[in-house]
């Protein structure tokens, strides 16, 4: 899975959409990353058909905080859903964060462990990196 930041320039133009299309086409799949932290993530979701949208952290944090936090990231989970993607809940630190973002619907939980994300691409030995799928496992 490729990440692509919303607010790098790489998002802007018809080369990029040629771009992702030859990678998808060897096997790549695409995330976009941030939903929450702009208005260029929506941008994006709008352009690129990623097969993968990561929530932001502050938006597991509002969630953590209000039952509207837990409301919006709902909403933006099911809008994802809707347009045929998985969802990425970023900077999961605590099972009850776990919880909440199972419960709004995410698809895939990215752990925060020692300011280490705990994933494919994590280089911290002794980890066990990877993403975590909705049986909290990671």
């Amino acid at each position: 899975m490729l990440t692509l930041a919303t607010g790098e320039t790489l998002l802007n133009g018809r080369s990029t959409a040629e771009r992702i299309k030859r990678l998808r086409d060897v096997g790549y799949r695409f995330a976009v990353g941030d939903l929450g932290a702009g208005h260029g993530s929506l941008e994006a979701l709008a352009d690129l058909t990623p097969e993968f949208v990561k929530i932001e952290r502050n938006l597991v944090r509002a969630a953590a905080a209000s039952s509207t936090g837990v409301r919006v990231v709902a909403s933006a989970v099911a809008l994802v859903h809707e347009l045929g993607a998985q969802v990425v809940a970023e900077g999961i630190e605590t099972k009850a964060e776990h919880a909440l973002m199972l419960e709004a619907g995410c698809d895939l939980f990215q752990e925060t462990v020692g300011g280490c994300r705990r994933n494919a691409s994590c280089r911290r030995p002794g980890l066990g990196c990877r993403v975590g799928d909705r049986s909290g496992s990671t």
